[in-house]
């Protein structure tokens, strides 16, 4: 770009000295332009130059979500370092809210839920692993339900998944991890109990979106809600109590 410039001036005193006759006039016109000159170094100058840092700031656009009744759409930004966010904006262009650290936006058939995953800070993260954190102890992600309705967002803690029906209402499922308080008593008493595993399985929670109620099974090693119907099949271990193993429907 300032070659440019430089080149331009050049070919104007150029034209200059060929038209212009008289001593000075010419000087006058040398010195104009090399001011000009000047200023434009000095500007070149104090343009901030584009870091590496700067471009990891900038935001991408990764994901868009429309709600059935084109009433809502939800696009998740996300830096090229760092944690994504979802914005949800009404078809007006208005902003209805914004959830950090979220991703994964599902709205629900009828479009009155946003159900998506929040996810535990990369920073905490990244400095809970310098403290050599064990992999039972690190943070797990959360559940978010926003109400369009009533503006409101529900958190679900100990999140291990969640699923949204395609084409049916009022209810969703997730898994989460059931926090066990460390039993402190002493001797041969102590029972062994089962405890939740990859193999033995996580609590399944079905729950009504309207009313906040819920069901739960345990130890449910996987789980598929039916694409049409209102239906949910998962298989279980087993409590070693009165609910036992096998493959069921709810």
């Amino acid at each position: 770009m300032f070659i440019c410039f430089l080149n331009l001036i050049l070919f104007i005193l150029s034209k200059l000295n060929e038209s212009l006759k008289q001593t000075n006039m010419k000087k006058t016109i040398i010195i104009l332009l090399l001011l000009i000159i000047a200023t434009g170094i000095k500007a070149q100058e104090s343009k901030k130059a584009l870091t590496f840092d700067d471009i990891m700031k900038w935001n991408r656009i990764t994901k868009t979500v429309i709600s059935n009744n084109g009433n809502y759409i939800v696009y998740q930004s996300e830096p090229w370092e760092g944690d994504p966010a979802l914005h949800i904006a009404a078809k007006s262009g208005k902003q209805v809210m914004r959830a950090e650290c979220a991703t994964e936006a599902n709205i629900t058939n009828n479009s009155e839920f946003l159900v998506f995953k929040i996810l535990t800070p990369e920073n905490e993260i990244k400095q809970l692993k310098l403290k050599k954190t064990k992999k039972d102890d690190m943070p797990l992600n959360k559940l978010g339900i926003f109400s369009f309705n009533k503006l409101t967002t529900d958190t679900v803690h100990e999140l291990k998944s969640f699923k949204v029906p395609q084409k049916w209402d009022g209810w969703i499922a997730y898994q989460t991890k059931t926090k066990i308080e460390k039993d402190t008593t002493a001797g041969e008493s102590k029972k062994k109990v089962k405890k939740e595993s990859g193999d033995n399985g996580f609590k399944l929670t079905l729950r009504n979106l309207e009313t906040a109620k819920t069901i739960e099974y345990p130890f449910v090693t996987d789980y598929i809600l039916a694409k049409e119907k209102q239906a949910l099949a998962f298989v279980s271990t087993g409590d070693d109590k009165e609910f036992k193993p096998g493959v069921y429907m709810y």
